[in-house]
């Protein structure tokens, strides 16, 4: 029922107009020049619309749809909200642009025009405010007391202080459990202003899920019943073989429930709701038992699967990774049809798309087409010789490793074409001599130009090119700002070449504390951003990878890019990784410290040969302290 013509009965919420009545003045209208409508909604399903004009002078503040527009004038942004948010709203408890990201203001109109609603809604709120409670008040004592320790030009943005993300006022300490929450809300929600992300949905749950896992936090955030309830969600995005075992529509799991099976026996499948980790979501569930091998045992065609419908290679990717975090048996998987399902995504020239039907084909789902066939432990679906080759083209003259052949380097496609190699066990052959017979013979054959002449040097210019993508953190590109997430795919690249201990893992770790939101969690592309999943998961996992381990978090396995303790889990078996010939294995010494250590030990001895000869045969001059400088060159070569 809308009361939108009838006169507003609810004194509260005439008390908050007649409020902003008294804060609308002519300089408010040559600031913020629009004409608002709020929809208030009560308890009772009533519906009363004020109108806020700060247009044109003097303002004006009226009750009922529409009222006081003038001829030629237009609503520039209508907000439908709820009473407690326009109750939060005037009290400064909410903060007008956050309820607009996650949905409690729902606009209609322009975003530029709403963008200007916290200068109406900042006039409410009195500077002297001290109460706790009101967020605006917390952010002005905040600024006002960091203005006097470190002077106001310290002081460039409100949320730069509040997130302490600007000039060296950052939490310098790891807020493991805030992340842990963090994570936990996209168990139970995606956000409003991630809704485009829905056909990503599997992804972020494997941020989630593994962010816990690595954090340490898996079995104190989720309960058995969520954990099953996640499990049984991602088998339902199963695409299965059809029933004659063809692969051909795209075997593999898709990446949300956007495009769902066209049921025809309700009876057979029918669907329910259960809560998500508190119990106040849902989550999208099979009520009956699952067939052995998926969630639907039906031919294709008769199944329902929509035109383009099929299955993902990185959801795919993620989908095994995070049952193998769960525990997951994994027995609903046929296990070899998926891996020879392998074969129909992979291209002539040896790349992979993303999806049989269409796609991009690039370095990013070879990774995912090996991270499959490693999981599963069957390479049956993989022609080895013909991806390796297309790797090998796409090596630049400055040793990193492009998206496809004939671009530009870059430092994701680069952990992904390394770390794919290391799991096919050709690492160590690609780097150290040129492509064998084989790989060179596939590549003629397909008609495709010889790959990047690799030399005995590639291996020194593939890691001079990833040590130079280091500032503080890491950039993917030459001439690109460092971003949190490079931190683990050139760590991680690093430390699969066994050059790990060529990081300067305190600046690196200073730059992840910048990107780190140190109130509300999470981890952000840069500092002074929203935190994401995908950057809060690569944040804690570049974190994982430093000798020095952050308190409490898990060793990530560096080309899966899942801990240790799930790897080790995995039902079909461990395969291990390729043995490094070119460095140490990851996390052990890099190779040419052995060198090193080998001159310290011959300068050591020498120093303190010296130092003892001179005690034996001057000692008057020991006395005088001739020996130390002999005695301390000693030690130090040592250490």
């Amino acid at each position: 029922m809308s009361n939108s013509m009838a006169a507003c009965n609810d004194e509260e919420i005439n008390t908050v107009f007649e409020r902003l009545r008294q804060v609308v003045d002519a300089d408010l209208c040559k600031t913020v020049r629009a004409i608002y409508q709020f929809d208030v909604g009560v308890a009772d399903g009533s519906v009363y619309s004020w109108v806020v004009d700060v247009h044109k002078e003097p303002g004006a503040v009226v009750f009922g749809p529409g009222s006081h527009v003038r001829p030629g004038q237009l609503i520039g942004a209508t907000f439908a909200l709820t009473k407690e948010t326009l109750l939060g709203l005037v009290d400064g408890k909410i903060d007008p642009m956050i309820a607009l990201l996650t949905g409690k203001l729902n606009l209609t109109g322009s975003k530029k025009t709403a963008a200007k609603i916290q200068m109406l809604f900042s006039r409410l709120i009195p500077d002297d405010t001290e109460k706790g409670t009101s967020i605006c008040s917390r952010m002005r004592n905040v600024i006002r007391r960091v203005r006097e320790l470190c002077g106001k030009s310290h002081v460039a943005k409100s949320h730069s202080v509040i997130t302490g993300q600007k000039e060296g006022l950052y939490n310098q300490d790891f807020v493991g459990e805030k992340h842990a929450r963090y994570l936990v809300r996209f168990l139970d929600m995606i956000p409003q202003f991630m809704a485009s992300q829905d056909t990503n949905r599997l992804t972020i749950v494997f941020f989630a899920v593994s962010g816990l896992d690595v954090l340490g936090q898996l079995d104190a955030k989720l309960t058995t019943e969520h954990r099953k309830n996640i499990i049984d969600w991602i088998y339902s995005l199963q695409v299965l073989p059809a029933g004659n075992g063809s692969t051909a529509h795209g075997t593999g799991f898709r990446g949300g429930s956007f495009i769902t099976c066209v049921r025809t026996d309700p009876a057979r499948h029918e669907t329910a709701v259960l809560g998500g980790a508190s119990g106040s979501e849902p989550v999208l569930k099979a009520t009956e038992a699952q067939p052995p091998h998926g969630c639907c045992s039906c031919e294709v065609g008769t199944r329902g699967l929509h035109n383009g419908d099929g299955g993902h290679l990185a959801m795919t990717y993620t989908a095994l990774a995070t049952l193998a975090v769960l525990g997951d048996s994994m027995e609903r998987i046929n296990r070899h049809q998926l891996a020879l399902a392998l074969r129909d995504y992979q291209q002539p020239d040896g790349s992979f798309t993303s999806t049989i039907h269409s796609g991009e084909t690039d370095m990013r789902f070879l990774y995912c087409a090996c991270c499959v066939a490693y999981m599963l432990n069957d390479w049956s679906g993989i022609d080895v010789d013909a991806a390796v080759g297309f790797v090998l083209r796409s090596v630049g003259y400055d040793g990193g490793v492009a998206q496809r052949p004939g671009l530009e380097s870059h430092g994701g496609s680069t952990f992904c074409a390394i770390a794919s190699l290391k799991m096919m066990g050709r690492l160590n052959a690609v780097l150290e001599r040129p492509p064998t017979p084989a790989v060179s013979a596939a590549a003629n054959a397909q008609g495709h130009p010889p790959a990047h002449p690799v030399h005995d040097t590639s291996h020194e210019r593939l890691v001079h090119w990833l040590t130079a993508r280091q500032g503080h953190g890491f950039q993917g590109r030459p001439h690109k700002p460092e971003d949190t997430c490079y931190s683990f795919w050139v760590g991680a690249t690093l430390h699969l070449l066994g050059c790990a201990t060529l990081i300067n893992e305190s600046e690196n770790r200073a730059f992840l504390m910048q990107t780190q939101n140190s109130f509300g969690g999470g981890f952000s592309k840069w500092a002074d951003v929203l935190a994401d999943p995908l950057h809060t998961y690569m944040g804690i996992s570049a974190l994982s990878l430093m000798r020095g381990h952050e308190q409490g978090l898990r060793a990530v396995h560096p080309a899966l890019n899942v801990s240790m303790r799930a790897f080790q889990a995995l039902p079909f078996g461990t395969p291990p990784l390729e043995p490094s010939t070119l460095g140490a294995d990851p996390g052990d010494e890099h190779p040419n410290l052995s060198v090193v250590q080998g001159v310290r030990a011959v300068l050591t001895a020498a120093a303190l040969a010296s130092a003892f000869a001179l005690v034996a045969t001057h000692p008057e001059r020991s006395l005088r302290g001739f020996w130390w400088p002999w005695l301390l060159t000693g030690i130090v070569s040592y250490s």
